[in-house]
């Protein structure tokens, strides 16, 4: 045809008889074509079906296979062919006409008959081809999108309820077709035969009957298809009566019947069927909801004919509804993109589980045949992956085993996240933890991995010398037959990365997914990334799943599952093995795919708080804490998310339970064998730890910035003193009156010495009283510079006495006097926050605590549960450290117990740890009294100085020490990038700091503290040196 245009176009100018004479030969050409295709497509008929299919599939004139098709039939409907197998090549022909006929459902139903007619491999992989076509399975869908959209324009357009297309089903209910006598025959079936066949003939008229023997039946049945569809069967029957019926009550009660009916319907579908099933329920329970509730609004619009359109429909949807219809509509649309023979006609239960079983076949074969299509999909390859999985796990696909399944499926869903085995097996494979070298946990006790010169047992407290500013960790060392718990860098983890209160969770990562093999890691706070901490939360609640379900993984790819019992339970005595039997393998254990959720709660922790007024030492002591197991049954919302089911009771005494309790009373005894669950206890107690140090700071920062200093006392002292004291002496009449006593002493009368004498005897008395005065001054100076500890500006303090006790001018000295106390205090309370400063301890406070996790790293773990051969039991949950403080008494342990200076332990590097040896860590620790006794490791470092990092010598700063503490914050702002730093325009000289290699000039001005900083920075590194204080402030 295309060849005849063009011939026409080259030709325009052709007379009118040649173009006729074109046009007929273009027309011979197409029927000796044509001809020759129907030979083809008749001869095709005695070949094998898939070589059958191809042909007719390439076929594009519909007329031609009409034909065809009414050749073979003759006067012979397709049902009455023989053999099957030449039917269901009839019906594969009339799904072709249908497909081309732009008729996609009924190419779907007649593809759906071939496949009933003959259900043999030939047949299943001829459809199998014909379905993978791109261009037949995207027009499928958009089929469904488009009917979709014309429902609710159907409804506005004429108001009427008997709308049919691939969404909306024909509610008219069938009759048998016994197609289900193709199943094996069981006492079952024969009875769900006997009794539909029953309700068929004998209540046909009487539809309320059918329907409460169909719930009936329900409650006879095991098979889960079957109890879904005798659900609907039921809400169809329903249907009919309200159709039947105009008394409005009873038309509101059945269509509540039907919505009741429909939604338990859809809840079981979604969790328990296969795919076309699921499609298949989805749309009759669509149907339901929507032509029985527009059936009631239409009869209340015909009672109350003022009432509102609108207003009248929202009243009739309730919020769940709405949510349950919408997700109708979705599934649909999802699953038939995996399942594309989505036309399956309305069935008699019976009838349904042969149709059941044909179609899971088919399903099956169309899932691992797209998963491991190498000429593509319609979808991406993890989509067809994810559903073999889930078929396998499920049941409905045999011809996979489980663990290739979970393996293509964990590789596909990572590939789509940029993912590999090898990060998850770095999640699994924490280095802390001892495996095999296979990759499985050890089968006996093992240590944690930790710093063997700065382990310890136990958080026992702090300790806060105000006098001397020393910080110390009161700590439980690690005997000969202990192992420890935590080390030196969990003690830096916690404290400067601020990690007080934790929450962890292992949640299914994708709703769409509900068998995902994986599960997602989600934690608070976000500080918790890439840290021990984390691994530590993610293996103990690992280790609860797994023991929960008797289940263990491996940690190498393919990350294989086996019994506990085989494994890692060994470790426990054989007593607290029965203790802990995994919760399907208990009493009264009915598992059906049910999802649990199970976590680790800290509980309350008792502290004690001592403070020393003789030492001016602040102390607290924590007890231990508390661990319990709590236990919590999941259901699917709406929506397909996971929520705690809250209409079960918690019963202490269900399998769940019991198990919660058994892990409870012996958490401690669990944890001797696992040393990762005591770990958590620590780690919250370091986390308390930090509680305590930021309330020390942030109540003495309160506190110095509230300092004030009563005046009266300084009155009275200042009043006591002048009163003992004569000053000044050096006057003239005290001068006259020691002459006038010596000259009265001698019986001289003043008028016999001479005026010469006189004078030089009036002199050295002066010089003498001068020196007295002098003398006197300097003792009241040096005693109230001694009392009100301002010896620092005694020249200052001097003149303002001398001025008090001439003038009698007290307000300047007073106020002297107040300011020096007022340092004094400020400068004794300093000293504790220098030492906090200078260990880097996090103070801000955690204004975030969302669920989240790393954006960019793995947070998938393989998911723990159950195979199929355990009932697919799932296990959700995690781990809960919450800081929960009471005051209390606390039992110390003195002999154990050891104070570890907190300022080395915060500066200690990796190198330091390497030199460090467990004699200088216990000759680290200082007695109350605050006389240094060694440093850990013995390093020369001050509690302030910086550890060296080995950085190059020729480079190291000449800069000035921060002298207080305020220097001290503001230079740790500068050195943390404050973006308020400015570069100044000074070209640098020094050759350590070259401009040509990036380096410049930078000044940064801390606003709270009034400080002034010059340094030097590398744009091109980001490296910063040289750091300078500039115009420090003076002193008050």
């Amino acid at each position: 045809m295309t060849g005849g245009l063009h011939i026409v176009n080259r030709y325009e100018n052709l007379t009118s008889e040649s173009t006729l004479k074109i046009v007929e030969l273009s027309k011979k050409f197409d029927l000796h074509m044509n001809g020759i295709l129907y030979n083809q497509a008749k001869a095709a008929t005695y070949l094998s079906i898939e070589e059958f299919v191809k042909i007719i599939e390439q076929i594009n004139n519909s007329t031609i296979l009409k034909q065809l098709l009414n050749a073979c039939l003759g006067i012979q409907k397709i049902s009455e062919i023989t053999p099957v197998r030449y039917r269901s090549m009839m019906y594969i022909i009339d799904a072709q006409i249908s497909k081309l006929e732009n008729n996609i459902s009924q190419s779907l139903s007649k593809l759906h008959e071939a496949l009933l007619c003959c259900p043999i491999d030939d047949v299943m992989t001829s459809i199998v081809y014909f379905l993978k076509k791109f261009e037949f399975h995207e027009t499928i869908i958009q089929t469904l999108i488009d009917d979709v959209r014309s429902i609710k324009i159907h409804f506005d357009q004429t108001r009427s309820i008997d709308l049919i297309n691939s969404i909306m089903i024909d509610n008219q209910l069938p009759d048998m077709t016994l197609s289900g006598n193709g199943l094996k025959s069981t006492p079952q079936l024969n009875m769900i035969r006997k009794y539909e066949r029953a309700i068929i003939k004998q209540m046909k008229n009487d539809h309320m009957k059918a329907a409460l023997y169909y719930i009936d039946l329900s409650m006879a049945v095991k098979d889960l298809t079957c109890i879904i569809s005798n659900f609907l069967l039921a809400g169809l029957h329903f249907y009919e009566l309200m159709k039947q019926t105009s008394e409005p009550s009873k038309i509101y009660a059945y269509r509540n019947i039907i919505i009741e009916l429909t939604i338990e319907a859809f809840y079981l579908s979604r969790r328990y069927l296969p795919l076309h099933m699921q499609i298949y329920m989805f749309k009759i329970a669509f149907s339901l909801v929507i032509k029985s509730t527009q059936l009631l609004q239409v009869q209340m619009k015909s009672k109350q004919q003022s009432s509102n359109d609108q207003s009248s429909t929202h009243l009739l949807i309730t919020k769940q509804h709405k949510i349950i219809l919408t997700e109708l509509l979705k599934d649909i649309i999802l699953l038939t993109r995996m399942s594309p023979l989505s036309q399956v006609p309305l069935s008699r239960s019976y009838d349904l589980l042969y149709i059941e079983v044909v179609g899971q076949e088919l399903l099956s074969m169309f899932l691992i045949n797209s998963a491991n299509s190498e000429s593509g999909t319609l979808y991406k390859s993890y989509l067809y992956q994810y559903y073999v999985f889930e078929g396998v796990w499920h049941q409905w696909i045999r011809n996979e085993t489980f663990d290739s399944a979970r393996f293509n499926c964990m590789q596909s869903l990572l590939s789509r996240e940029s993912w590999t085995m090898i990060d998850v097996q770095n999640l699994l494979n924490w280095s802390r933890l001892r495996r095999t070298i296979d990759g499985w946990l050890p089968s006996e006790t093992y240590p944690l991995n930790l710093d063997r010169q700065t382990q310890f047992k136990k958080v026992n407290g702090i300790s806060f010398n105000i006098n001397t500013g020393e910080i110390k960790f009161l700590f439980q060392v690690v005997q000969s037959k202990d192992y420890g718990l935590f080390d030196v860098d969990d003690i830096q983890e916690v404290l400067k990365k601020g990690i007080t209160s934790s929450l962890f969770t292992l949640d299914q990562p994708n709703i769409e997914f509900q068998s995902h093999p994986f599960q997602e890691m989600r934690y608070a706070p976000k500080s918790l990334s890439n840290t021990n901490f984390l691994s530590t939360l993610l293996h103990a609640d690992y280790l609860l799943k797994m023991i929960s379900t008797g289940v263990e993984i491996c940690s190498e790819p393919p990350f294989q599952m086996r019994d506990a019992s085989d494994g890692f339970m060994k470790r426990l005595p054989e007593w607290l093995q029965e203790q802990l039997k995994p919760i399907d393998q208990r009493k009264d254990c009915v598992i059906m795919n049910s999802v649990h959720r199970f976590w680790i709660e800290a509980g309350e922790i008792t502290y004690e708080h001592e403070f020393d007024e003789n030492n001016n030492i602040i102390t607290y002591y924590l007890g231990d804490v508390p661990m319990c197991v709590k236990k919590q049954l999941m259901q699917y919302d709406e929506q397909g998310n996971l929520i705690d089911d809250l209409s079960k009771t918690d019963e202490d005494h269900s399998p769940e339970g019991e198990f919660a309790q058994a892990f409870t009373c012996y958490y401690d005894e669990i944890g001797s064998y696992f040393p990762e669950l005591l770990r958590l206890k620590e780690l919250l107690k370091l986390g308390v730890l930090l509680l305590f140090i930021r309330s020390t700071f942030h109540n003495i920062q309160k506190y110095i910035n509230n300092i004030t200093i009563d005046v009266d006392p300084i009155d009275d002292y200042l009043q006591r003193l002048r009163n003992q004291i004569n000053y000044p002496r050096a006057t003239s009449y005290e001068v006259d009156h020691i002459v006038n006593s010596l000259l009265s002493e001698k019986d001289i009368s003043y008028s016999d010495v001479p005026y010469r004498q006189m004078n030089e005897l009036k002199t050295k008395i002066r010089s003498q009283l001068i020196e007295v005065d002098e003398d006197n001054l300097s003792q009241i100076t040096e005693a109230i510079c001694e009392a009100c500890h301002c010896s620092y500006k005694k020249f200052m303090v001097k003149g303002l006495i001398s001025n008090w006790l001439q003038y009698n001018q007290k307000l300047e000295l007073v106020s002297c006097i107040t300011d020096s106390l007022k340092t004094y205090k400020q400068e004794q309370y300093l000293k504790v926050l220098e030492t906090i400063v200078c260990m880097g301890v996090n103070l801000d406070k955690d204004t975030q605590f969302n669920l989240n996790n790393s954006p960019t790293n793995c947070s998938w773990v393989p998911a723990v549960f159950c195979s199929q051969k355990k009932n697919g039991l799932r296990i959700y949950g995690g781990v809960s450290l919450e800081i929960n403080l009471k005051a209390g008494t606390v039992e110390k342990n003195n002999q154990q117990t050891v104070e570890i200076d907190a300022g080395n332990m915060m500066n200690i590097t990796g190198k330091q740890q390497q030199g460090t040896s467990v004699s200088n860590r216990s000759g680290g620790t200082s007695n109350r009294n605050g006389n240094q006794g060694g440093n850990i490791g013995g390093s020369a470092n001050g509690p302030c100085d910086p550890p060296d990092n080995g950085s190059s010598r020729e480079r190291e700063p000449k800069r000035t020490e921060p002298a207080n503490l305020n220097e001290q914050i503001a230079l740790k702002a500068a050195k943390a990038g404050d973006p308020t730093a400015k570069i100044l325009p000074i070209e640098l000289t020094d050759s350590n700091y070259p401009s040509t290699s990036g380096w410049v000039k930078m000044q940064y001005f801390h606003e709270d503290t009034g400080i002034n900083i010059h340094y030097v920075k590398n744009t091109k590194t980001g490296e910063e040196a040289d750091f300078k204080f500039k115009n420090k402030p003076k002193d008050k």
